[in-house]
């Protein structure tokens, strides 16, 4: 662990509550507690932070499962070294539309707990979980709501990173992001989990600029991979069934469905895929499918409908281009894992033709 993790790590536990065992008394958490199983583990492993601890500052941004806003975290005297002094850090606080406005809070629970059991120094970090009243969307009432005490990554999204003019160095930045992120999925798929929504708004830039994959709320643990699983050639397993994601980085399997309304596909393949529009976007600057609806796309895509790629090899590399497609592939067995394209990745023929394309 680098010394910034454990001083995170020291941070966080500074913050935390005494084990349930200990919160009787305390019977907002009590109900909490009673709501759901992963509720309880997750207040068990010692992750509910004390309200009093967090200021609710402005929202950073809103979409389709939930809202972000900034905050900030009081430590306790001492938890940063500093004898006798209180600080603050910046924090990210995460709640779920379902649970503000329909009292649903299983959505936010599930990935509370998916957070709480990875450990990687590239997946956006959780602090706790806490309960504050804050003004509805319509700042009309106030309301409790449950937040997710995330990391903050103080240069945004790559999304944001890209579409500024100028602030997306590919010469510099392309191959560290492209394989950091790819690292971190062949990681969380060696652990059995699927990630089954990436896309530049789901990888963060902390302030040393390394990227991190956040937003697992639709990842997912995938029967018959991971430690312990039987090892297989290819992208064998069908096992997932719902969908997930976003539609210009969903993969034709993703798109259709069978006579009973489900997919059938491996998870892996899919995050295969999803990455491939991902660098594609990283290095063309544009976005996707640009101009079409999500009906457009999703025809489209199931027809065989790919991003059109420069074969300028001034404008893009060769190399590249060829790592792209075969992650694309319209058949999942033909795709590579997360691990084959990060080696890809690193192949030092790709760096040279970067080199040689402009910034």
């Amino acid at each position: 662990m680098s010394p910034r993790h454990s001083a995170l790590s020291e941070i966080s536990q500074a913050l935390l509550l005494p084990a349930a065992s200990d919160l009787s008394s305390e019977s907002s958490i009590d109900t909490i507690a009673s709501d759901d199983e992963r509720a309880r583990r997750i207040i068990q492993q010692g992750l509910w932070i004390e309200p009093d601890s967090i200021v609710v500052g402005r929202r950073l941004a809103s979409g389709g499962m939930g809202e972000l806003r900034l905050g900030r975290m009081t430590l306790p005297a001492g938890s940063d070294g500093k004898r006798g002094k209180r600080s603050k850090v910046t924090v990210v606080l995460k709640s779920s539309f379902l649970e503000m406005l329909e009292g649903d809070s299983d959505e936010f629970w599930h990935e509370a707990s998916m957070l709480s059991q990875i450990k990687h120094p590239q997946v956006v970090r959780l602090f706790g979980v806490t309960q504050k009243e804050v003004r509805g969307m319509l700042n009309a009432e106030t309301q409790k709501r449950l937040f997710l005490v995330m990391e903050y990554c103080a240069n945004g999204s790559l999304t944001d990173a890209v579409r500024k003019p100028g602030g997306y160095d590919r010469k510099r930045d392309f191959l560290r992001h492209a394989t950091q992120i790819t690292a971190t999925l062949a990681w969380l798929h060696a652990q059995g989990i699927v990630h089954r929504d990436i896309k530049p708004s789901n990888v963060l830039l902390d302030d040393e600029g390394s990227a991190k994959l956040c937003d697992l709320g639709l990842s997912r643990f995938q029967p018959g991979i991971g430690p312990g699983a039987t090892p297989s050639v290819g992208f064998t397993s069908a096992t997932m069934t719902v969908g997930a994601g976003s539609a210009p980085y969903m993969p034709p399997e993703g798109l259709a469905t069978d006579s009973r309304g489900q997919r059938q596909y491996d998870g892996r393949a899919w995050d295969v895929y999803s990455m491939a529009m991902l660098l594609s976007q990283m290095w063309t600057r544009k976005q996707l499918y640009e101009g079409l609806g999500v009906f457009q796309i999703v025809v489209r895509v199931s027809q065989g409908m790919r991003p059109i790629l420069s074969t300028d090899p001034c404008e893009m590399p060769p190399r590249l281009i060829e790592i792209v497609t075969a992650m694309w592939d319209a058949d999942r067995h033909a795709r590579p894992s997360a691990e084959d394209v990060l080696t890809m990745l690193r192949d030092p023929i790709l760096a040279s033709q970067i080199e040689a394309c402009g910034r």
